[in-house]
């Protein structure tokens, strides 16, 4: 849900404006960003995989982290896409995507 958050303001952020130093700083941002859903994406699968192995994978939490990871790094590349490019699609590209993790958001 933090992720959910930090990614919503800096879409925010970059769909306000755009200037050198801000591009600088919102790429290291998205990087740092894809780098915990990364982390946290594979957590939920270590998790999960633990759980079927333990015969107690009934639990729909998990599926939906690794969803909910994978809408996020969705976010990400568009916004960074953005940045690189300065071409408007990728910021519907990302609104999109966003769409996509408040449903998971509210699965979960």
């Amino acid at each position: 849900m933090n992720l959910h958050v930090s990614v919503d303001r800096i879409s925010a952020e970059v769909s306000q404006g755009k200037t050198a130093a801000s591009d600088q700083d919102a790429t290291s941002r998205l990087f740092a960003l894809r780098k915990l859903a990364h982390r946290l994406q594979e957590e939920a699968e270590a998790a999960d995989l633990e759980a079927m192995k333990a015969g107690t994978h009934k639990d729909k939490r998990l599926p939906l982290v690794q969803q909910g990871c994978i809408a996020i790094d969705f976010v990400i590349e568009a916004l960074s896409n953005y940045l690189a490019t300065d071409d408007r699609l990728f910021l519907s590209l990302a609104a999109d995507g966003r769409q996509n993790i408040s449903s998971t958001r509210k699965a979960l």
